[in-house]
């Protein structure tokens, strides 16, 4: 069959971060469909434009979502449907895992969970004209009412899947994440969280239980992503790329051995990193340039209410590791828990500012369906639009702050980090460096941060 796979895009808030990356959850289901002998073509309205020529040509369309990108998702289905009603319409990704009974005056199918096989297996039913009763983790809509059929045990062995199909995104779209100036690839080296933030779906979403690729695979497709994609950049998107030392270990030395020169970034933890710097030393070893971790906070008491389970030394200590191994720092830091004052608030964002990161990403903290804080708290949200649940807008009043005073602060967090004059030289010697003008927009942007955000 002929199979169109669908990024809605962001409207709001982080969109202009440009921190886009290919959508690698896309990326793995065409790879599978390819395998089965299906032909597939990814559109990432992230960074592309389209139009409804063609639509005719596809046997069915499945969109991916997240909860505040899920508005576009239906825009998109809304506007296929009225141009082509009879193509089955299927979606999938992290809103339609954990909220799927909503879909069905739109969409024909949803996608729990992991979507490769299930979404394999349904493109196989509708080819040959089956019943959809076997198809683990999948939902859809029979005589009006939803059926939803048992959930998909998670893929034991990562490694039998095959690599994301490269080839069906469009390079030549602008607006992809760039690392000192290159394009970023993506990529997962592991699924799965056993920490269960309170705010983060991904344990429910991947599973409590990790679950990692080996270093011989991942090296395999980081051999691949360079050498016959052409990507000099790449970004492990999984969020415990480190949970195993040892085996980020073996990855490095598989990299070096393998003679692969590319810059790369992955997540990790505070307390991983204080633990095992002489990790820390491979990684720069074998070319790994930036990492990510969520810093929260510089209120113990609310580290403690996030399950963070770090403290202010160990995120001092980090750093102190990270930037001694060379290592760029992506800071994130959320505002707006229940029992968090304005002054607590702006001792996180001077804390940022004492730990200096190389990028620092201020978000409001927001209910999301699948995290233990939307089992909480999703009856007190008084902004009901799905867009502005994306980090940038206040949803719901806290004991102390309304949402109007979490964006004012939010704005100020902004504002103040990357409005210091030393901050700014070190945005135009990045320019100057790569050659990468949009920095200077970016500069803009945060000068009019309530328009930036809003």
């Amino acid at each position: 069959m002929r199979v169109l796979l669908i990024n809605p895009p962001f409207l709001k808030g982080f969109k202009e971060f440009n921190l886009n990356l290919p959508p690698i959850g896309l990326g793995y289901i065409a790879a599978v469909l390819e395998k089965e002998g299906h032909n597939v073509k990814i559109l990432d309205l992230s960074v592309e434009q389209w139009n409804d020529n063609g639509l005719s040509s596809y046997d069915a369309v499945g969109i991916t979502s997240l909860t505040p990108t899920y508005p576009e998702a239906l825009k998109v289905a809304r506007r296929i449907r009225d141009n082509e009603p009879d193509i089955p319409l299927i979606i999938g990704g992290p809103h339609a895992s954990f909220v799927d009974d909503n879909a069905f005056d739109v969409f024909d199918f949803a996608v729990r969970g992991e979507g490769e096989y299930t979404f394999s297996e349904l493109i196989d039913a509708l080819e040959k004209g089956q019943d959809f009763r076997g198809i683990n983790g999948l939902t859809y809509s029979t005589n009006g009412k939803v059926k939803r059929n048992p959930g998909r045990p998670f893929i034991k062995d990562l490694d039998t899947l095959p690599f994301p199909a490269r080839h069906l995104f469009n390079l030549k779209a602008k607006g992809y994440m760039k690392m000192d100036g290159e394009v970023v690839a993506s990529a997962v080296s592991s699924r799965g969280c056993p920490f269960g933030c309170s705010f983060c779906s991904a344990s429910r979403l991947n599973g409590l239980q990790w679950r990692a690729r080996s270093p011989g695979n991942v090296a395999e497709e980081i051999e691949e992503i360079r050498f016959k994609y052409g990507y000099k950049a790449l970004s492990f998107v999984d969020d415990n790329f480190s949970l195993d030392p040892k085996r980020v270990e073996g990855i490095c030395n598989e990299i070096k051995e393998r003679g692969v020169d590319i810059k790369w970034g992955c997540m990790s933890r505070v307390d991983t990193i204080i633990k095992n710097p002489w990790m820390v030393e491979d990684m720069a070893e074998a070319g790994c340039t930036a990492v990510y971790m969520g810093i929260e906070s510089a209120n113990e008491e609310v580290l403690e209410s996030y399950n963070k389970r770090t403290n202010v030394e160990m995120i001092k200590k980090a750093f102190e590791i990270l930037k001694d191994n060379g290592m760029g720092i992506i800071g994130s830091f959320i505002i707006g828990e229940f029992k968090e004052t304005r002054n607590m608030i702006e001792n996180t964002i001077k804390f940022a500012k004492a730990l200096n990161p190389d990028v620092a990403q201020f978000s409001i903290l927001t209910p999301l369906p699948g995290t233990e804080l939307w089992d909480k708290v999703h009856n007190r949200i008084i902004r009901k639009n799905l867009e502005f649940l994306d980090g940038t807008h206040g949803v719901m009043n806290t004991e102390y702050l309304k949402p109007e005073e979490l964006e004012d602060l939010l704005v100020k967090a902004y504002t103040q980090f990357y409005l210091r004059p030393e901050r700014i030289l070190y945005e135009i010697k990045y320019i100057i460096k790569t050659g990468d003008i949009r920095e200077l927009g970016q500069i803009w942007r945060f000068m009019r941060a309530r328009k930036f955000l809003y």
